[in-house]
């Protein structure tokens, strides 16, 4: 299971390297100890970087959230062009067909390591947590597990194909929808 972990996670590098460097910022930042910096290793660390865990409910939040967002919001910004172009209008070019890998790899690499989804759910669920904060980032926690499992499997890049071949057909009526609200025009 480990190789075919390392060989999505090479065939979807753009991504992985990615997360890598805001994990790494994000350790730079909360001053976490890292005790493997590099991207591509054999094991179930693989695009991720080692370090300790956190210690704080807010550190271990940011280590999950950070670089989900940034790899989801770059992610979409990539899909949202090329997935159009190649799916929707049928114009396949290589800028395209570049642009779509590039998305598919940032989507592919959203979670984080189950170490981090599991430190973040302990920290979330300890008897010194308080409920609005329970309420809060409950859901977040578990929507981190669940991908960090589906990652360890390979399961996220199926899930990042299926998803850029849906996008436009999805996105595509709410685009549409909102560009008629803000030019004023009557729906």
């Amino acid at each position: 299971m480990d190789t075919l972990f390392f060989i999505t996670r090479a065939l979807t590098f753009f991504g992985s390297a990615l997360r890598c460097f805001w994990e790494f910022l994000v350790c730079r930042l909360f001053k976490l100890p890292i005790e493997d910096a590099r991207c591509f290793k054999m094991g179930e660390m693989c695009s991720h970087i080692e370090h300790e865990l956190a210690e704080k409910t807010s550190h271990a939040f940011f280590l999950c959230f950070l670089p989900f967002i940034l790899n989801l919001c770059l992610g979409t910004c990539f899909l949202l062009f090329s997935s159009y172009f190649i799916f929707y209008a049928g114009a396949v070019s290589l800028t395209n067909v570049v642009m779509l890998i590039i998305g598919i790899s940032l989507y592919s690499n959203l979670f984080p390591s189950v170490e981090n989804a599991l430190s973040l759910k302990d920290h979330v669920n300890s008897a010194n947590s308080n409920t609005a904060k329970k309420v809060f980032l409950l859901p977040f926690t578990y929507l981190m597990l669940i991908g960090a499992f589906l990652e360890k499997y390979s399961i996220t890049v199926l899930t990042s194909i299926i998803t850029a071949i849906a996008f436009p057909f999805i996105t595509g009526p709410i685009v549409g929808l909102l560009a008629k609200i803000i030019m004023g025009i009557k729906v």
